[in-house]
């Protein structure tokens, strides 16, 4: 059975983290600079190095959570989507140069999705959390995204 994919999206410092830290049977992945408090299995992964890096690094905690309590998690999180998506955008922007950052950048979006929809076919569920902004302009809220985030088919997209 295929997992569930859930976005947790809400303002800054309103509980999103202590929320995702409650899930039983889960594995964080934290990707902002400060320490997670959380009891639950998590791991930092602050600064992004290309999908080989990313997927070899999920794969290999989850490995590691397997061998530790005889399964794989149920869930993985990834806390926040939003500062990955920084992070992806500062790693493309020291990468390449000109229309390669944005075009590069593109494709590391989709090879991330890719991979969380295939954690999600094999029936891990995935939870990721997002911080959204007021826009007085359509007095809406939106997820913070840098670049083309919203329209690559990236996994916020599929939030908003």
């Amino acid at each position: 059975m295929a997992g569930i994919k859930l976005a947790i999206v809400a303002l800054e410092n309103s509980g999103k983290t202590t929320l995702v830290s409650k899930i039983k049977d889960a594995l964080i992945v934290s990707t902002d600079n400060k320490a997670f408090k959380g009891k639950v299995p998590h791991f930092r992964y602050s600064e992004y190095n290309g999908i080989e890096d990313f997927t070899n690094t999920v794969m290999s905690k989850l490995e590691a959570y397997n061998e530790k309590f005889g399964n794989y998690p149920k869930t993985l999180v990834i806390d926040s989507v939003t500062h990955l998506q920084a992070n992806m955008e500062k790693w493309a922007n020291e990468k390449f140069t000109g229309f390669n950052i944005w075009s590069n950048l593109g494709k590391e979006i989709l090879l991330v999705n890719e991979f969380l929809e295939s954690l999600a076919e094999e029936g891990i569920n995935i939870v990721f959390t997002a911080h959204v902004q007021f826009d007085p302009d359509t007095a809406r809220y939106k997820i913070q995204s840098p670049g083309q985030f919203g329209k690559n088919g990236s996994t916020t997209s599929r939030a908003a």
